[in-house]
């Protein structure tokens, strides 16, 4: 990278040779874009006067009741140091728009420094998985928005405590029993307790729905996504009738075992067994989502499109309590959806701007740990990075 210095600060600037090389490429990528979706512009609205007449799209009425809601959501900052590694992890709730105010602002925090050691991304993920679990468990809005699939817990809990680093599998197993994650993930889980968490995931890659209509009515859909489908179909204040997930039976959450060949051996059998128990346990609490193919069990999943946008949300609700359960559930969540370019229900937005805030409060207490630490001569060392920062230098 080429570096300006001007007067207070350094400039970076790309090559211009390698910019106008990227840029060169617009005019291709766009014949491609216009490639990928015309065919669903041209397909609509046959294939929208079809799925009318298969049932397929449902009529979300206006809700105009007022209730208690609170979205869940979390963050993490990993500093990657010169000498150690600080975590800080959080879980926070913010309320609904037109919710039922209580007045009350949860939130959890666990922070750490940790040697230079492999995993500790699966580890902030699980700790903020155990946070946000143990929020939701806790708070007792009638409509409890947890930001992500039901699967998430599970693959964060899982990828920890299967990790080739054993401090990452003990200290995600203590922070399981010291957050209650247990319970709380079998709350998030159950068919008739859990009914009402429901679980709004953004990163989405799914094409269930488009492959359903592909072969049930014969459509020559182009490969696009759900959300991208459902956006293009429905129109404002309509959702897609309901369908199960595919393959979470296989869903599960283990130990690593046969370790013989790790780097790195946990010494104390005792730890060791703690680790299988608690994977043990939080596998016997993900048992509902093991049985989502069998009628009345198991998440429905559907996407809505809001009364007031343009874009739509995937909604995962317990199938248990009917569609009669998910079609007030939409009618709720629609109305938190403010405006025509707002994609998710504002407590869910006001969740995630909070959480991803939390690197402020990361720099905060890694000034208050320098000024307490102040005259060690190791202090450089928990100040300086090893990665090059954009605007020049190394944090």
């Amino acid at each position: 990278m080429r570096i300006r210095q001007g007067a207070d600060s350094y400039e970076l600037s790309l090559p211009a040779d390698m910019l106008e090389s990227v840029l060169r490429d617009a005019d291709r990528m766009a014949a491609d874009t216009t490639a990928l979706l015309e065919p669903l512009y041209r397909l609509r609205d046959r294939l929208r006067a079809r799925l009318l007449e298969e049932e397929q799209i449902i009529t979300v009425p206006a809700q105009d009741e007022q209730l208690a809601l609170g979205a869940v959501d979390g963050g993490s900052v990993i500093d990657q140091l010169y000498a150690a590694d600080r975590l800080v992890v959080c879980a926070l709730v913010a309320e609904g728009m037109y919710t039922i105010r209580t007045g009350e602002i949860h939130h959890s925090v666990w922070t750490q420094v940790l040697a230079h050691q492999p995993d500790l991304d699966r580890l902030a993920s699980a700790v903020m998985t155990c946070l946000e679990l143990n929020l939701l468990r806790r708070i007792g809005y009638r409509v409890r928005i947890f930001d992500g699939s039901h699967q998430t817990p599970v693959i964060a809990l899982n990828s920890a405590l299967s990790s080739a680093n054993p401090r990452v599998r003990a200290i995600t197993a203590q922070i399981v029993e010291e957050t209650e994650a247990v319970d709380a993930l079998r709350l998030l889980c159950h068919d008739t307790e859990g009914a009402r968490i429901v679980g709004l995931p953004k990163a989405d890659s799914s094409t269930d729905f488009r492959d359903k209509y592909k072969r049930d009515y014969s459509f020559d859909l182009p490969p696009v996504t759900d959300r991208v489908l459902a956006t293009e179909v429905l129109e404002r204040g309509e959702m897609l009738k309901p369908r199960k997930p595919e393959n979470w039976h296989r869903l599960h959450v283990f130990s690593r075992r046969g370790t013989g060949d790790d780097a790195e051996q946990e010494t104390d059998p005792r730890v060791t067994r703690h680790v299988q128990q608690t994977a043990e346990r939080l596998d016997d609490a993900i048992e509902p989502l093991r049985h989502c193919r069998e009628t009345g069990h198991g998440i429905g999943i559907t996407y809505l499109k809001p009364h007031s946008s343009n874009t739509c949300v995937k909604v995962e609700y317990k199938a248990s309590a009917g569609i009669e359960h998910g079609t007030w559930l939409a009618g709720v969540l629609s109305a938190e959806v403010p405006g025509p370019h707002v994609q998710e229900p504002y407590g869910q937005f006001i969740a995630d701007l909070w959480a991803k805030n939390i690197s402020t409060a990361a720099e905060a207490l890694a000034a208050a740990i320098l000024h307490k630490m102040s005259g060690e001569r190791w202090q450089p060392y928990l100040s300086l990075g090893y990665r090059t920062r954009a605007a020049g230098g190394h944090q």
